[in-house]
């Protein structure tokens, strides 16, 4: 019984590794924040949120396909699901659930899911994290338009979402790089030009202090306080990667979203 137990929890976590369903939920956050900022509350939240996790998971999990050389040598393994048969079936179900839910959203969101859908696949089929130094802004700008999505439920909320885009992308692509700080030595090994890998270890960590730092002004300066929530994790992602605990910074920079979100959705439903 025990021996079922251990199996089962090991297959969950390794499926929750698979689809990164903790970025998935950044993702879907981030779509929210959009929502929440520029409009009522409405049962389009549900189809945005369906929308944005199974294009995340697709995403991530048709990554680890084209990964497995840096995977296997910062991990010392494979994901089960990348040796597994389901593996692929999984990756298509999310696909075909993203798919699925597009087509329950306005245009606006529809179109941009699906381009960010058609750029994940890009991203992972032509190895784009090679192209130094594309791979951070590629990836930043796919993270970012999630935003973009959950604003887009009209032209009025897409158009006034630009000016919050630059400051989200700053986001995306931040985090992106904070990946590539976790991500050094099988990046440096598989031969991938990332930041860390060209510039170092060092540089990269101040980059990361500088972006934060210009995304705490520009958001003070625009007057984009809805904004602000994210700032105090962005702190601490600071503290964090500087005293190289790696993981808390993650930590840190997956609480921006995750926060952002539910504290839009309060001060939504308190008339604000």
């Amino acid at each position: 019984m025990e021996g079922k137990i251990e199996k089962t929890l090991f297959v969950l976590n390794e499926l929750r590794k698979f689809l990164r369903v903790e970025v998935a939920l950044v993702i879907v956050c981030m779509s929210l924040s959009g929502y929440f900022i520029f409009h009522s509350l409405g049962n389009v939240i549900f189809p945005l949120v369906f929308a944005s996790f199974f294009l995340s998971c697709a995403g991530y999990s048709f990554n680890h396909f084209t990964d497995k050389e840096e995977d296997i040598i910062n991990n010392e393994k494979l994901n089960f699901f990348v040796t597994h048969r389901s593996g692929k079936c999984i990756t298509f179900s999310c696909v075909f659930l993203t798919v699925f839910s597009l087509f329950y959203l306005p245009f606006i969101s529809f179109s941009i899911c699906l381009t960010a859908l058609i750029l994940s696949v890009i991203y992972s089929a032509y190895r784009i994290k090679n192209v130094f130094p594309f791979k951070n802004i590629y990836s930043g700008l796919v993270m970012s338009m999630s935003f973009l999505m959950g604003a887009g439920i009209n032209w009025e909320g897409f158009y006034n979402a630009l000016g919050y885009f630059p400051l989200i992308f700053i986001i995306g692509m931040t985090g992106n790089l904070l990946g590539d700080v976790r991500g050094y030595k099988g990046d440096k090994i598989a031969g991938v030009k990332t930041i860390p890998v060209v510039f170092g270890i060092s540089f990269a960590k101040k980059l990361i202090v500088f972006n934060f730092i210009v995304f705490t002004i520009l958001t003070l300066s625009l007057g984009y306080y809805l904004l602000l929530p994210i700032v105090p994790s962005l702190v601490f992602v600071c503290v964090f990667i500087m005293k190289g605990d790696y993981i808390k910074a993650r930590i840190s920079m997956i609480s921006t979203f995750l926060l952002l979100a539910p504290f839009l959705f309060i001060i939504k439903l308190a008339g604000f």
